[in-house]
Protein backbone atom coordinates (compact mmCIF):
# COMPACT_ATOMS: atom_id res chain seq x y z
CA UNK A 1 0.00 0.00 0.00
CA UNK A 2 1.07 3.39 -0.59
CA UNK A 3 0.27 7.05 0.19
CA UNK A 4 -3.17 7.75 -1.13
CA UNK A 5 -4.43 4.28 -1.63
CA UNK A 6 -8.22 3.66 -0.80
CA UNK A 7 -8.33 0.61 1.64
CA UNK A 8 -10.26 -1.22 4.04
CA UNK A 9 -10.07 -1.10 8.00
CA UNK A 10 -11.41 -3.95 9.44
CA UNK A 11 -11.25 -4.67 13.63
CA UNK A 12 -9.03 -7.18 14.44
CA UNK A 13 -10.11 -8.51 17.55
CA UNK A 14 -7.07 -11.13 18.03
CA UNK A 15 -4.59 -8.08 17.54
CA UNK A 16 -7.53 -5.51 19.87
CA UNK A 17 -6.58 -2.93 16.21
CA UNK A 18 -7.88 -1.89 13.53
CA UNK A 19 -5.79 -3.09 9.87
CA UNK A 20 -5.88 -2.81 6.64
CA UNK A 21 -7.71 -5.47 4.84
CA UNK A 22 -5.39 -7.24 2.86
CA UNK A 23 -3.89 -10.94 1.29
CA UNK A 24 -0.68 -10.38 2.42
CA UNK A 25 1.25 -11.49 5.44
CA UNK A 26 2.49 -8.38 6.23
CA UNK A 27 0.03 -6.28 9.06
CA UNK A 28 -0.93 -3.24 8.53
CA UNK A 29 -1.96 -1.56 11.82
CA UNK A 30 -4.60 1.87 11.98
CA UNK A 31 -2.44 4.62 13.73
CA UNK A 32 -4.41 5.12 17.31
CA UNK A 33 -3.94 8.86 16.34
CA UNK A 34 -6.76 8.88 13.39
CA UNK A 35 -9.47 6.64 15.72
CA UNK A 36 -11.28 10.14 16.19
CA UNK A 37 -11.41 11.33 12.98
CA UNK A 38 -12.66 8.08 11.19
CA UNK A 39 -14.90 7.34 14.34
CA UNK A 40 -13.78 4.63 15.16
CA UNK A 41 -12.97 6.35 18.81
CA UNK A 42 -15.54 4.57 21.52
CA UNK A 43 -16.02 4.38 25.06
CA UNK A 44 -14.98 0.96 26.97
CA UNK A 45 -18.26 -0.89 26.70
CA UNK A 46 -19.82 0.56 23.42
CA UNK A 47 -19.65 -1.56 20.37
CA UNK A 48 -17.11 -0.53 17.52
CA UNK A 49 -16.98 -0.50 14.24
CA UNK A 50 -16.29 -3.87 11.98
CA UNK A 51 -15.00 -1.65 9.43
CA UNK A 52 -14.48 1.72 7.33
CA UNK A 53 -12.88 2.72 4.05
CA UNK A 54 -10.19 5.52 4.46
CA UNK A 55 -7.38 6.77 2.38
CA UNK A 56 -3.91 6.52 3.88
CA UNK A 57 -1.93 9.31 4.26
CA UNK A 58 1.43 8.22 6.31
CA UNK A 59 2.95 4.74 6.33
CA UNK A 60 5.86 3.74 9.14
CA UNK A 61 7.92 0.60 8.89
CA UNK A 62 8.08 -0.74 12.80
CA UNK A 63 9.03 -3.80 14.52
CA UNK A 64 8.05 -4.96 17.92
CA UNK A 65 10.48 -4.64 20.39
CA UNK A 66 8.85 -5.82 23.48
CA UNK A 67 6.94 -9.02 24.53
CA UNK A 68 4.02 -7.29 25.67
CA UNK A 69 2.85 -4.45 23.07
CA UNK A 70 -0.32 -2.92 22.04
CA UNK A 71 -0.73 -4.82 19.03
CA UNK A 72 -0.27 -8.23 20.79
CA UNK A 73 2.54 -9.48 18.39
CA UNK A 74 5.75 -11.67 18.97
CA UNK A 75 8.90 -9.62 19.46
CA UNK A 76 10.52 -9.12 16.07
CA UNK A 77 7.56 -9.10 14.42
CA UNK A 78 7.81 -6.19 11.52
CA UNK A 79 4.65 -4.82 10.42
CA UNK A 80 3.28 -1.20 9.16
CA UNK A 81 1.92 1.40 10.54
CA UNK A 82 0.05 3.63 9.41
CA UNK A 83 -2.88 7.09 9.13
CA UNK A 84 -5.55 7.43 6.90
CA UNK A 85 -8.47 10.11 6.63
CA UNK A 86 -12.27 9.28 6.25
CA UNK A 87 -12.40 8.94 1.99
CA UNK A 88 -13.80 11.46 0.59
CA UNK A 89 -15.79 10.46 -2.66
Amino acid sequence: FKIGDLVLLCLDEPHDQYVVFTVRTTLHFLHSDCLEILGLKTAPGEPRKSWVLAEITDKEYCQAKKPQNRFKVAVGTKFYRVKAIPWSR
